[in-house]
């Protein structure tokens, strides 16, 4: 269940969002992207206390960041279980949301492993930068209705932000990576060469 939230959340929010932008522009390394996304997100949502990012792998879904411990916790009990709302917002590519009892409704299983961890809502994204790299950003409140709709909107903002700075990162990456095979390339073929004049 979503709450409503006045004009001025809203406000605050876009302002916050914008900073996002301006910072995350500079960033080319993918772990730092991640992690920046991670932090910019908490600051920017209102009553989001951790965040984490997932990531899809061969082996299955991975946490590469995260906020605070805990929420490794929680992911690993989605992990487990199958189900919750980082899986959820994967599978099905959309926004989920679930305060107070929704998670207990929607993922029994992930309910009861998780429910040490005190977190009571999540804010889920999934995050599709590419055929290779795919995930999700997940907010996580120890509130019982903690997102509201201001939230959640701010939230598809923020994800189309992340991704795109995510996937200039990815190239960023992949082209230092090809500078690099190619310079190691052109010094072997450098030491061929010498090696034939001697």
């Amino acid at each position: 269940m979503l709450t409503n939230s006045s004009d001025n959340d809203a406000d605050d929010v876009l302002l916050s969002v914008a900073d996002t932008v301006s910072a995350l522009s500079t960033i080319t390394d993918v772990d730092a992207t991640v992690e920046r996304i991670c932090l910019d997100a908490v600051d920017s949502i209102d009553d989001a206390e951790a965040a984490a990012v997932t990531v899809v792998r061969d082996s299955g879904p991975d946490t590469i960041c995260s906020t605070v411990e805990g929420v490794l916790d929680v992911d690993a009990a989605q992990y487990e279980t199958g189900e919750g709302p980082c899986l959820e917002a994967i599978a099905t590519q959309t926004l989920v949301v679930a305060n107070g009892t929704a998670p207990a409704d929607r993922w029994p299983a992930f309910t009861r492993r998780a429910a040490g961890s005190g977190y009571q809502s999540f804010l889920s994204a999934p995050l599709a930068i590419d055929a290779d790299y795919s995930g999700a950003l997940n907010l996580y409140s120890r509130q019982p209705d903690a997102f509201s709709t201001v939230d959640a909107a701010a939230m598809r903002i923020y994800v189309s932000v992340a991704v795109t700075a995510l996937s200039a990162a990815r190239r960023a990456a992949a082209a230092q990576a090809q500078v690099q095979r190619l310079l190691g390339a052109m010094n072997f073929r450098s030491s061929i060469e010498q090696a034939k004049e001697s």
